[in-house]
């Protein structure tokens, strides 16, 4: 009796080790759903300190402008050094126009500009002006901007960083002025081809200021946008709209007429 007692016993304690077995079970699939969980999390952050390192170091470059892309509060512009090619970080000495009259200077700066936007002037991207009073470099819309935008498009970028150093070392006042068509403005967040065109100017000008490798006086880099004002084609055609809208960048003579007109402060 006594033995048959002890293997009822043992076969109702043995339930137990089921019950048991389920929880240990459970608890140890709940700590692998903890680890995993914890792995991707680690893993996601990792791809965000990744994507901030690239960002702010030098194998990549990176505007964040305040006029975007449809209207939005900032811009990226992804610039990638490798594809500007050797650009100087000390401000070119172009010796020859040293001592020389100021027309001559003006020629030697031109035929540096050429030689250092060769590829865009090629392209038809640009055209470098010499003036009596100032050299141009003038971008076409469609390679700077998104239509209707102020948004600075990749490769206006890379090709604004080619030209910083000038911009560094000039004597007189730098220009940046944007214009446009006489077609009003629709659908975008500007109310006007004034709104548009200053816009523009402005993002260069901060563009600039944010990219470039040498100090550059701020008093001397002014943006202004000029809306329809000043056409240099007939409004009435597609090429003529399309030769109209343009950003232009302006070196100004170093005299004093300039200087009073751009740098002086209003007293």
């Amino acid at each position: 009796m006594a033995a048959k007692d002890r293997r009822t016993d043992d076969a109702d304690g043995g339930s137990w080790l089921t019950t048991f077995a389920d929880l240990m079970a459970l608890i140890l699939t709940f700590f692998v759903l903890l680890l995993a969980s914890a792995s991707l999390e680690k893993q996601k952050y990792a791809q965000i300190a990744a994507t901030f390192k690239e960002g702010f170091s030098s194998s990549g470059l990176q505007y964040f402008g305040r006029y975007a892309f449809g209207g939005a509060t900032t811009v990226v512009v992804p610039i990638q050094p490798e594809a500007t090619g050797s650009i100087p970080v000390t401000s070119p000495t172009p010796t020859t126009a040293q001592g020389a009259a100021p027309g001559r200077a003006r020629v030697v700066l031109r035929d540096e500009l050429n030689k250092r936007l060769a590829v865009v002037v090629d392209e038809g991207h640009a055209e470098i002006l010499a003036g009596e009073d100032r050299v141009t470099v003038r971008f076409s819309d469609d390679f700077a901007f998104p239509s209707g935008t102020a948004g600075i498009k990749s490769a206006f970028g890379e090709t604004l960083l080619r030209i910083t150093p000038f911009i560094a070392s000039a004597k007189g006042a730098v220009l940046v002025t944007g214009h446009t068509d006489s077609v009003p403005v629709a659908g975008t967040t500007f109310n006007s081809n004034w709104g548009l065109s200053t816009a523009r100017a402005v993002a260069v000008v901060e563009f600039i200021l944010a990219n470039a490798a040498l100090p550059i006086d701020q008093a001397r880099l002014i943006p202004q946008g000029r809306g329809e004002s000043q056409p240099i084609a007939d409004n009435s055609t597609a090429e003529g709209r399309a030769a109209n809208r343009r950003v232009e960048i302006s070196f100004l003579a170093d005299d004093d007429r300039t200087r009073q007109i751009f740098t002086a402060p209003i007293q």
